[in-house]
């Protein structure tokens, strides 16, 4: 544990990396517009003749707007999922907003007036697809709840253009499949994120070391060494890197990744699940043809497969998008911890366009042509970013040297920016965590309803609460859908707060600060001008990981960590949140057998669920 006890050369100050800029620092909160919420719900909810007519009256009298505002709203709300990169062709996608509105309440009114509907329609049917309608109108009230009051604004006038702003690939837009990086929108995240965070990552430096058994890491070149470019910027010194390119690095492969291609495979897979119900009534018990024999009980049937089949591909969708927000977070944040490991992390990562265009000596289009810092000296930075990025080429791996006391407090700022990048879409996901476990619950709910319930009579009347084996299987399917993806969604969220790998790292740095102490006490009397120097650098080394390691518990595990369902997002959460539905599909199924060894079946002539006779 020999430590050097003689003067070091110059290192970067911390100052850089703590300076706050107090004009990008003010952002207001991101808060829940419960009013817009209630709002949005409403006119989503309705149909779409009928929702036109309340919109007027409501903007109008209660909101005090014009009528060329509400006319600009309006248009701007038809064309809220018409996107061009979005998961079905825009056809389908015009469908996702005017078909089902007026088909569910003439299926349901339908359902309450025709006898021979009952006869071949459960009612259960009906009203599990319109959750799913529901479902899609609550995502949608949420995003337009945490929209900023400028976006709210911005929805009465022509200057809002629905399909290219709300369908940002990336961060906005969660149906879209963004095929490339959007470098604006990533731009805008960065620079949103720091400024959230009330620090700049432009003057904040990272040192880099290679691993074990890489080549020597080089620095700058010669020509830019204690020179300063012309636009007055001066390069970092030899083995560091800009916290904010090594931000731009990280999310380029993480959270700018397009989504897989599995995301549609689902949607097309929840398409076809409402074609469950006709396909049993056709091939299971019961004398029960598969869309009826009158033009009422099959325009009903249509009307529950094809308008709400569309609902439930998004339903599907959504979970996919959700799932890969987690994933992408969780990604990223993995690493940055593995760069900040001892073993480090394989410049592989890093290759691909990135390697390629940096290969070339061309701009790198992936990064905007430069255009991530925003500075006077935008031209020099490019330059710099290019060379920086030979840097970590050179090496077979490359780690954080988390012993240097700038690169503590700059990973440190980094990991507040990465943590706050697309904060806003992760609450919009984090509110359809909720929608998707509260439709969960309603299907279970129904089952028990339907297996629980002590009803002996004997009638061939059809009532509210009888169904048929088509029901019951596809309020199942439902069901075992969403507590799979919940248990999904919640392993993986729980993968976005692994602080302690991080801390870990913090805590073998403050460990050979402990031992540069031990070694600078054993160094004897000889000089004691350095040794004492010594001492309070190795000193304060040692309070700043501590204090790095207790700020990073408290902020990631305590005040900000990742939420599901509300909640912090840990694998107890699991348990909580799967036992949930299980337990209401285990009462169900207890309810099930039990009036089964009762002597209830599934009628051979109308296919209902009834008791001995």
């Amino acid at each position: 544990m020999a430590a050097s006890i003689a003067p070091t050369s110059p290192k970067p100050k911390l100052t850089p990396a703590l300076s706050y800029n107090d004009e990008t620092s003010i952002c207001p909160p991101i808060r829940f517009n419960t009013s817009e919420f209630f709002k949005t719900f409403v006119y989503e909810s309705l149909p779409m003749y009928i929702s036109l007519v309340v919109v007027f009256p409501i903007e109008y009298y209660i909101y005090r707007r014009t009528p060329k505002q509400i006319l600009a709203f309006c248009q701007n709300r038809l064309y809220i999922f018409v996107l061009s990169g979005g998961g079905f062709p825009l056809p389908a996608q015009f469908l996702f907003t005017f078909v089902p509105g007026f088909m569910l309440p003439a299926a349901l009114y339908l359902w309450f007036t025709r006898e021979d509907v009952r006869a071949v329609v459960a009612l259960a049917e009906i009203l599990a697809l319109w959750l799913a309608v529901a479902m899609r109108n609550s995502v949608v009230a949420i995003k337009y709840a945490y929209l900023d009051k400028g976006d709210i604004e911005d929805q009465y006038d022509s200057s809002y253009e629905a399909p290219l702003r709300i369908g940002r690939r990336i961060f906005m837009a969660g149906w879209a499949s963004p095929t490339e990086v959007d470098s604006s929108v990533l731009t805008e995240e960065m620079n949103e994120a720091q400024a959230r965070s009330g620090c700049v990552l432009s003057g904040a430096l990272v040192k880099c070391r290679p691993a074990a058994s890489a080549k020597e890491l080089e620095g700058m070149k010669p020509a830019w060494a204690g020179d300063v470019t012309a636009e007055g910027t001066q390069p970092p010194p030899a083995g560091y890197l800009q916290a904010d390119i090594l931000l731009s690095l990280i999310t380029d492969k993480t959270l700018a990744a397009p989504f897989p291609g599995h995301r549609r495979a689902m949607m097309i897979g929840g398409f076809l699940l409402p074609f469950l119900p006709p396909l049993v009534r056709a091939l299971g018990p019961g004398d029960v043809p598969a869309f009826g024999n009158t033009s009422a009980s099959k325009i009903v049937c249509a009307f529950c497969v094809y308008a709400p089949g569309l609902y439930v591909a998004l339903m599907a969708g959504y979970s996919q998008v959700a799932m890969w927000s987690y994933l992408r977070r969780g990604r990223a944040m993995a690493l940055l911890d593995e760069l900040c490991g001892e073993g480090g992390c394989s410049t592989e990562r890093f290759s691909g366009e990135m390697g390629k265009g940096v290969g070339a000596g061309v701009e790198d289009s992936d990064f905007g042509n430069g255009k991530h810092i925003e500075s006077p000296s935008n031209a020099s930075r490019l330059k710099m970013r290019k060379q920086q990025t030979y840097v970590l080429k050179s090496a077979n791996k490359v780690a954080i040297d988390l012993t240097d006391p700038t690169t503590v407090v700059s990973v440190l700022l980094l990991r507040r920016c990465l943590r706050q990048m697309g904060v806003r879409y992760n609450k919009r996901v984090d509110g359809f965590t909720i929608a998707f476990f509260a439709t969960g619950v309603v299907y279970v709910f129904t089952l028990c309803v339907f297996f629980l319930r002590a009803d002996t009579r004997i009638t061939e009347d059809i009532g509210p609460l009888d169904h048929r084996l088509s029901t019951d299987l596809l309020l199942v399917a439902f069901a075992l859908y969403t507590s799979a993806m919940l248990a999904l969604l919640v392993l993986t969220a729980s993968h976005c707060n692994e602080a302690p790998r991080f801390r870990a790292c913090l805590q073998r740095a403050a460990l050979n600060a402990c031992a540069e102490l031990v070694d600078i006490a054993a160094a004897g009397d000889d000089n004691e001008i350095d040794i004492d120097a010594a001492w309070r650098r190795a000193s304060a080394k040692k309070a700043l990981l501590q204090m790095a390691d207790a700020q990073v518990g408290y902020n990631e595990e305590v005040v900000e960590p990742v939420t599901v369902l509300g909640n912090p997002a840990t694998p107890i959460a699991v348990g909580a949140t799967i036992s949930a539905i299980a337990t209401g599909m285990g009462l169900a199924l207890q309810g099930f057998v039990s009036q089964q060894s009762e002597g209830w079946g599934y009628s051979k002539e109308d296919g209902l669920w009834r008791g001995p006779t």
